[in-house]
């Protein structure tokens, strides 16, 4: 019992050790990182800054815009590096920031395996050469994984945030496959974490079976800080962020969108240097990954910084007031935009700066506006053909603006937009990312202002409430006042009674004063007594004006009326008298209608008088008789019509009486005499109404 209390203190006091060298992480405000994405992210050349290590697996590509580091192709049992120049050491007496994209490839994260890690060292050797025997768990970083040598052959003086494919936890065997023993990766084997691979306390011995320690398993896991789980083999690219604050000695990471974690690293962590090597290795082992980085920002290559301003347009267009954000401005309006680039200092000049401004969807470019400005002052024109239109309809502009540099320290990159009609109030942001070949910028504080929601138009009928007394077959002439300040165009509709709303114009929109737009109203679509119309107008945004009875509804009473709307002409033709007496027949050009839509219960008769007998051109009679009408609704027949005659009668109602031509040319015949002459015939007949109450 003595042995067995001694030996239990002594785990105890082992315990308190691991306790006390493990820090506990200080987390601090998340960042907001880009989602992971399957498209890679623009990334930084890396010429003459990052190296890849000898005797190893990693390389330096071109892809898409700007260089990825292949740290291990997806085989079997690789090691690789990539380590900064020794001109692009970071210093632990100053500030830094970076960021880069991670990519480990699609496996099957059951068979994937084994991972990277972001290393920071002061070891000269293995800044230009790989650790060819740190494959698997190691990492391309780690120490000898065994018992008897754990720890040994590490990248010395170098700190580590691993990323980690594969959860080694198989202690029932012997060393080299238990490095992340006992934690709890059952749901999740994707991990990271930070530790120091050179120290001898991030190699802890673990211990399983036996009795006493006699015949148990041992094996060798790794400290390991903060550890957080999240899937990160998926075939998309993950977002790493670091910063440094010298003054704390303390290195801030966030992986996606898990928490930010704080780790102390002083330089006595590196041997007391504070120029150091910094990148990535990475490892296979019997599983694979194709595993790749794009350095996205770098600390101290380029200090640079870009803004974004605005100005609008006021009085007359020719002068410019300050945009602050959250303005209210009119479609109307004109609003410049400046994207600002300034150069600071850095060990480059910042190198083929493309600029890259994404119209907003409710802005259109004013076009021949688009110009950028150097330090000199002078201005240089920019084609609006490198306003590129992508797969989505909007316009992006890419153009590449002249190196910054000490001398040539700042840009100025101007384009003029109009908003467009909105139907509500909508909020405009504007936005650029400048894409260099050593240096990315994405704006940080993006101006925003808002487009004054679309105006209805106006519409106004001068007639309304005008009295108009027509006939069946007149047109009321009219025309309806049209308006709008912000629209492009306006269609504009006007409703008679319950009918469906007819177009009866359309008129250029962004007008101010109002357009005068005719139309007809025809008394044949008019209805006996009250009518009503209403107008309207509906702009591009189908933003319709007010309908405001008061103001746009009209009260039209059709008068009723007798009348003729269709009076014939006759003609005999011509004839050979070779045999008399002799029957014409006659020729009726039109038929003959007769409309009554006065009130009801009137009564009209229509009769026709042969006011002049026939005649030839030496005014000769030639007959007055034998002119016949036979009625073709009574079938009496009228032998003498030079005294009035009915022809046809009816009742008012809102009708029409119609005698078509077959009819009237059956009922009037013409019988020529005996000792006629010869010659051109030519009478008179008088059409007469007799409206009855």
């Amino acid at each position: 019992m003595k042995d067995t209390r001694k030996k239990i203190n002594g785990l105890l006091a082992l315990a308190i050790m691991g306790v006390g060298f493990t820090m506990a992480p200080t987390m601090t405000s998340a960042l907001t990182l880009p989602q992971p994405s399957a498209i890679a992210p623009d990334a930084l050349d890396l010429t003459n800054i990052f190296e890849a290590a000898s005797g190893g697996n990693s390389r330096i590509i071109d892809e898409g815009v700007g260089q990825s580091v292949v740290v291990t192709d997806n085989s079997l049992n690789q090691v690789g590096a990539i380590f900064s120049t020794d001109d692009y050491r970071i210093k632990l007496t100053e500030d830094y920031h970076a960021r880069f994209a991670l990519y480990f490839g699609s496996s099957d994260p059951s068979n994937a395996g084994d991972g990277m890690a972001f290393v920071i060292h002061s070891d000269p050797k293995y800044a230009k050469q790989v650790l060819t025997e740190a494959k698997g768990q190691r990492l391309g970083v780690y120490g000898k994984d065994t018992v008897s040598n754990k720890g040994a052959n590490a990248i010395a003086k170098s700190f580590a945030i691993e990323f980690d494919a594969f959860a080694n936890q198989d202690y029932k065997t012997a060393d080299g496959a238990n490095f992340d023993y006992p934690f709890d990766l059952s749901k999740e084997k994707n991990h990271i974490a930070y530790n120091y691979p050179s120290k001898a306390e991030t190699y802890i011995e673990n211990s399983e079976g036996g009795f006493l320690g006699i015949g148990a398993t041992k094996s060798v896991r790794l400290s390991h800080n903060n550890l957080q789980t999240k899937k990160f083999v998926d075939n998309k690219w993950h977002y790493l962020d670091i910063s440094y604050e010298v003054s704390l000695n303390q290195l801030t990471y966030q992986f996606d969108n898990l928490p930010p974690v704080k780790a102390r690293t002083a330089n006595a962590d590196f041997g007391g240097a504070n120029d150091l090597y910094w990148g990535f290795t990475g490892a296979t082992s019997q599983r694979s990954l194709n595993q790749k980085v794009r350095f996205v920002e770098l600390p101290g290559l380029v200090n640079a910084e870009i803004s974004m301003s605005a100005e609008v347009a006021t009085g007359d267009g020719l002068a410019w007031s300050k945009l602050p954000n959250g303005t209210v401005v009119e479609p109307n309006q004109r609003v410049k935009h400046t994207a600002s680039l300034h150069y600071n200092d850095g060990k480059q000049g910042w190198v083929r700066p493309q600029v890259q401004i994404p119209l907003d969807v409710n802005e259109e470019l004013v076009p021949n506006t688009t110009q950028y400005s150097s330090a000199d002052n002078r201005n240089f024109k920019i084609s609006d053909d490198d306003w590129i239109v992508g797969a989505d309809g909007q316009l992006t502009l890419k153009t590449t603006v002249p190196d910054l540099n000490g001398v040539k320290y700042f840009t100025d990159v101007t384009y003029e937009t109009r908003p467009k009609n909105v139907k509500t109030e909508t909020t405009v942001t504007n936005t650029y990312d400048v894409i260099g070949k050593n240096l990315i910028k994405n704006l940080e504080t993006k101006p925003t202002y808002k487009i004054a929601a679309n105006k209805k138009p106006v519409i106004r009928w001068p007639d309304a409430y005008k009295s108009f007394e027509i006939g069946r077959s007149e047109v009321i002439e009219t025309y309806a006042n049209v308006s709008d300040v912000d629209s492009d165009s306006i269609d504009v509709f006007y409703r008679l009674n319950s009918a469906p709303y007819k177009k009866f114009g359309t008129v250029k929109g962004k007008q101010k004063e109002a357009v005068k737009v005719p139309f007809e109203i025809k008394g044949t679509d008019l209805v006996e007594g009250k009518n009503t119309i209403q107008v309207v107008a509906t702009d591009s945004l189908n933003a319709d004006s007010e309908i405001d009875v008061g103001t746009i509804a009209s009260n039209v009473f059709l008068v009723g009326k007798l009348e003729m709307m269709s009076i014939p002409n006759f003609s005999f033709g011509d004839y050979t008298i070779d045999q008399l007496p002799q029957t014409a027949k006659i020729t009726v050009d039109k038929p003959l209608i007769v409309s009554d839509f006065r009130e009801k219960n009137q009564t009209w008769k229509l009769y026709a008088q042969m006011k002049t007998p026939f005649k030839n051109e030496d005014d000769h009679i030639g007959f007055v008789e034998g002119f016949t009408y036979t009625s073709p609704i009574s079938g009496a027949t009228v032998s003498d019509i030079s005294n009035n005659t009915l022809i046809i009668e009816g009742k008012s109602g809102g009708k029409e009486e119609t005698l078509t031509v077959d009819q009237l040319q059956d009922s009037f015949k013409l019988t020529i005499p005996d000792g006629i002459r010869s010659g051109n015939y030519t009478g008179i007949i008088t059409w007469t109404f007799s409206e009855t109450p």
